[in-house]
């Protein structure tokens, strides 16, 4: 519990540091202080006092409504900012990249589905285990392990990659199958 009694034991006069700019006190504020200052009648110091607190209280209100204003008016030019740059671009290529052709999710610029990507990716690294490449998604490796069902022998590596069902029994398991063969020659 948080001692509300005062202990009186500091006989020393108040020596704080002079490191704030008294130029900026609100000068409601500053009515009330000299009032804790110069009041002769602890009614009048408690008074003053609480009013002080209740216009600390009142302006950090009203800095928390203009910050989370601003907020807002921020989220609202970012948002028209990829309006304007969805609305002027004109090559067909990068407009045609902000929708997945796999997902049909659509994006309202190309960084927007860039940043999605990113985020939710699937990584294909290199590594050997035994002539084989990892699929890495930060998730199923972790509690699926591989499988090498086999080798082809080449003279340069090609790679390709069919995923022809993730489980079909909702198991999330990868089954690779086999769909045709590379000329490597």
């Amino acid at each position: 519990m948080v001692k509300q009694q005062a202990n009186y034991h500091d006989p020393e006069s108040n020596n704080f540091p002079d490191d704030y700019d008294t130029g900026k006190i609100d000068d409601r504020v500053r009515i009330r202080t000299q009032a804790v200052r110069e009041k002769m009648y602890g009614k009048d110091v408690r008074g003053a006092m609480a009013q002080a607190e209740e216009i600390s209280s009142v302006v950090a209100t009203e800095a928390h409504d203009i910050s989370s204003e601003t907020k807002k008016r921020q989220d609202d030019l970012e948002d028209r900012y990829d309006e304007q740059i969805a609305g002027n671009t004109d090559i067909d290529e990068v407009i045609d990249a902000r929708t997945s052709g796999i997902t049909d999710e659509s994006f309202p610029t190309l960084r927007r589905r860039i940043d999605s990507v990113e985020q939710n990716s699937i990584s294909f690294i290199s590594r050997k285990t035994e002539d084989s490449l990892i699929l890495e998604d930060d998730q199923f490796t972790k509690n699926h392990e591989l499988v090498n069902l086999g080798t082809v022998d080449t003279k340069r590596f090609e790679g390709g990659l069919v995923i022809d069902n993730i489980g079909p029994d909702d198991s999330s398991t990868f089954y690779f199958e086999k769909v045709g063969e590379l000329d490597v020659s």
